[in-house]
């Protein structure tokens, strides 16, 4: 199953209620690992190196670093967007659906934006 970090503001319902649906998740968040405020890249360069995908709602520049990332070749574990047009049911339902289906070493080198328009997730 893979292991996620969540960006600082992703909601903390999805989060909640993801761990009563899968309490065998392995989800932490950036302050758990003292990146509160930390800058994209380094989220990113963190979750490389811990072997994590990332959980964010940040549509705006987390997808552009984690592209740079990956056209450098650098590692990149994968980066879940989850739009805020969701609600936290339809969340829930699609990330559980990729917790579960996913490997322990992620979703290498894969960028998925998780929306009301998205296919198959």
């Amino acid at each position: 199953m893979a292991r996620f970090i969540t960006d600082q503001d992703f909601d903390a319902r999805i989060v909640r209620q993801l761990g009563n649906r899968i309490p065998r998740l392995n989800l932490i968040s950036v302050r758990d690992v003292g990146l509160a405020n930390a800058p994209d890249p380094s989220i990113l360069e963190w979750a490389a190196e811990h072997g994590r995908t990332v959980l964010t709602h940040d549509i705006n520049t987390m997808p552009r670093f984690a592209q740079s990332r990956i056209d450098a070749g650098m590692p990149m574990l994968g980066l879940i967007v989850v739009r805020q047009q969701l609600t936290v049911g339809e969340a829930l339902d699609r990330i559980e659906r990729i917790a579960r289906t996913v490997a322990d070493d992620g979703m290498e080198g894969q960028i998925i934006t998780l929306g009301r328009l998205s296919f198959g997730l």
